[in-house]
């Protein structure tokens, strides 16, 4: 990972582990240091290759909250446009996905708790993780639920008020779990 002087991230290095593929990606920043555009780079042969572009638009009102995503591929080509609604002051949002032509593929809900989230401090969008997401639903076009991308996520806080476990529940079964440790300095 690289980030500049305020520790805002520029550059973080991804590991897909079910592809077995190694990524990185490039942020770029407005003046206030909110993120531009995106570029993503396949790292697994001898030279790096661009495989995607996206370009993210804030409120004018409140630049904290994204209000549209717009992903290219390596080529230039308009792959999907995101369309973010902000539902509630913890960061609850309603994002639709349309493809080039315009039609829906999806509708995501990210809900959000009223506590603080300790991802904030580590990830390249701090501002859209002021708040813990304790789920997550998946409509696809049809108006079926994906019950592979469904779920809840139950969390249990420390005496600070950040995460220290969360147990994923997903629709389909599956149930991850992880434990958070903070070493403040």
């Amino acid at each position: 990972m690289r980030a500049d002087a305020e520790g805002r991230i520029l550059e973080a290095r991804l590991v897909d582990s079910i592809e077995k593929k190694i990524f990185v990606n490039k942020f770029s920043r407005d003046a206030k240091g909110y993120v531009q555009t995106v570029e993503r780079f396949d790292m697994n042969g001898a030279t790096p290759v661009f495989v995607e572009r996206s370009v993210y638009e804030n409120n004018p009102a409140s630049p904290c909250v994204i209000t549209k995503i717009t992903r290219y591929d390596g080529s230039g080509n308009l792959v999907d446009v995101i369309t973010v609604e902000n539902l509630d002051a913890n960061g609850s949002s309603k994002l639709v996905v349309t493809d080039k032509a315009g039609k829906v593929i999806k509708t995501e809900v990210w809900k959000r708790d009223d506590k603080i989230s300790g991802r904030q401090f580590v990830d390249a969008f701090p501002y859209m993780w002021i708040h813990n997401r304790i789920e997550y639903t998946v409509t696809n076009a049809d108006g079926t639920l994906d019950p592979s991308s469904n779920k809840d996520e139950n969390r249990v806080y420390n005496a600070q008020g950040y995460t220290s476990s969360v147990t994923t529940r997903y629709t389909d079964g599956r149930v991850s779990n992880f434990r958070y440790e903070y070493d403040c300095q």
